[in-house]
């Protein structure tokens, strides 16, 4: 799930092939895009304007323009695993974007986080956590407080109860919510 800037709860729902806007005081949700191959992981922009949505297994990051009321623009295919890195499995999981507007994503199938750019032209292959997991399906970034790094990436490990600390050289994005 994500909060967006309007303070909605956004979901996304794999089985359904939907996304959902959930107003969390009435719980009454609006889907605002449908016919998606198995949405998983989901966040914003820095401006909260984009959402992307990782498809797990489908091979595609989606990208849909948010209106300033919470209705989403028709959802494009933004990256696929055609473009991604060699051996990339468009399992995609987890997802960040920081402060840059670069988005961040968990292939579950080779157990890689890839940071791809705002304009989703150059996709780096940031850490290969293979040798030591075979679940990592989300990330966080650090508050700054009680040692959590706000420039480093928390990565939980769901196969060895463990979490990885990856320096990434920039901030989440900020998140207008208390």
């Amino acid at each position: 799930i994500e909060i967006g800037a309007d303070g909605f709860i956004y979901t996304a729902e794999q089985d359904s092939g939907e996304v959902t806007r959930i107003d969390p005081d009435t719980k009454e949700g609006t889907v605002i895009a449908s016919g998606l191959m198995n949405p998983n992981g989901l966040t914003f922009s820095p401006n909260y304007d984009i959402l992307y949505v990782g498809s797990f297994g489908g091979g595609i990051i989606y990208r849909m323009m948010m209106n300033w009321d919470g209705t989403a623009q028709p959802w494009e295919e933004w990256v696929t695993t055609s473009q991604m890195p060699p051996g990339a499995t468009g399992q995609f999981d987890g997802m960040g974007v920081d402060i840059c507007g670069n988005v961040y994503i968990c292939d579950y199938g080779i157990i890689h986080i890839y940071r791809i750019s705002p304009d989703g032209q150059d996709i780096v292959d940031l850490i290969n956590l293979s040798g030591e997991s075979y679940w990592i399906p989300n990330m966080q970034w650090g508050s700054g407080l009680g040692g959590w790094k706000l420039n480093n990436l928390y990565v939980i490990d769901m196969s060895q109860d463990q979490m990885y600390e990856i320096p990434v050289e920039a901030t989440s994005k900020d998140i207008p919510y208390p």
